[in-house]
């Protein structure tokens, strides 16, 4: 029988600390200024106690891959920063030195018995290490936490790929199991093992119907349908009639079929009074605009409010902050505008805002 070699426990050294805060603020700073939303996606909730994967702890090394379509990641886009694993049962302090994972795009459905370590047998695209050489370190039960060193992008089509590399080159016991689903259409786990040396690039494994539960944290980069820069009216002072004109512009525009413009004479009821064609797709500045000439000239409503909303080819809209638009005045000319606190109010000013008239009254409305 063969003796294992005990296991030093080392803790992620400093410099280690140092290179995630580093990543985390690269991401800060790039996403602070996108539209892009952060989101996680859970897959699998199952309940089964694998002891193989991600990490098998009996063996020096280990190489476990993973298969996730696209029906479970989702057909869109996603910049991938960072996945958990469930993970239980280990000794405190148990470390796995030098793991390393990968992810990239794979057109396979499940693993077949030709797989081997060099990816032999898999049609993959864009291999990414996403973790490099790290010390994992178990310090309680549950989701285990692993932020890249590189985000993964992943395009929206196709099946993910997941490689765990165990170089730790030793063993110790007290480790521990994934909670993991092994009710899975095609065997969409894999792994193999090793003492001594890392399993070779022709190495076969074993597929399996397990797979451990897993959590994706990504930002969604889908294009929006558009790009807004902005949406304003005003009436025309050289018209005798309640003439109002209206334009906006996009910066850029995605599968955008159509505008609709609303009108309100309260901002709760609503009406539409214009469509009007959209770009389609465009990278590049478009202004639009339209005119209502449908307000009645008895008209002794003050302001009149009008809602821009964008549908794209696939029938979805979405709607915009509604702007007012001032018709008559009747209390004679505005001489002031300031906030609830008495701050100078602007036309950039929002929230509620007070206006004193000539003629003493003061009306307050948001804007």
């Amino acid at each position: 029988m063969k003796t294992k070699k005990p296991k030093t426990s080392s803790f992620p050294p400093v410099l280690f600390y140092f290179k995630k805060a580093a990543y985390l603020i690269t991401l800060f700073l790039f996403f602070s200024n996108t539209t892009l939303s952060q989101e996680t996606l859970q897959i699998g909730n199952g309940t089964s106690n694998d002891y193989d994967m991600p990490f098998y702890g009996l063996w020096d090394y280990s190489h476990e891959m993973l298969i996730f379509t696209e029906a479970e990641i989702g057909a869109q886009g996603k910049e991938i920063f960072e996945l958990e694993f469930d993970l239980n049962s280990y000794d405190f302090g148990y470390t796995f030195n030098d793991v390393s994972i990968k992810l990239a795009h794979v057109k396979n459905d499940f693993f077949d018995d030709n797989t081997q370590v060099n990816l032999n047998g898999l049609d993959i695209s864009d291999v990414t290490t996403v973790v490099s050489n790290r010390d994992v370190v178990f310090t309680q039960n549950g989701w285990y936490k692993f932020t890249f060193d590189n985000s993964f992008e992943y395009k929206g089509s196709g099946n993910l790929l997941v490689i765990i590399e165990n170089r730790d080159g030793s063993w110790q016991g007290g480790y521990g199991y994934a909670e993991s689903n092994s009710e899975l259409s095609g065997k969409k786990g894999w792994f193999t093992y090793q003492d001594d040396f890392y399993p070779q690039e022709e190495s076969l494994g074993t597929a399996t119907f397990s797979r451990p539960n897993i959590k994706f944290s990504f930002f969604n980069n889908n294009p929006l349908p558009i790009n807004l820069i902005s949406f304003d009216g005003n009436l025309l002072p050289s018209s005798n009639d309640n003439f109002v004109e209206l334009q906006w512009e996009t910066a850029s525009e995605y599968n955008n079929d159509y505008y609709t413009i609303d009108r309100s004479l309260d901002g709760v009821s609503w009406e539409i009074i214009a469509s009007i064609k959209g770009a389609g797709n465009s990278t590049e500045k478009i202004s639009y605009s339209t005119l209502d000439r449908s307000l009645s000239k008895s008209l002794t409503t003050e302001f009149v409010y009008y809602r821009l909303s964008q549908t794209d080819l696939d029938g979805e809209s979405e709607s915009f902050e509604p702007i007012s638009i001032r018709l008559v005045n009747p209390r004679g000319k505005i001489i002031n505008r300031s906030t609830i606190i008495g701050q100078k109010a602007t036309k950039n000013t929002k929230g509620l805002i007070i206006e004193t008239y000539e003629n003493g009254t003061t009306v307050k409305r948001f804007q």
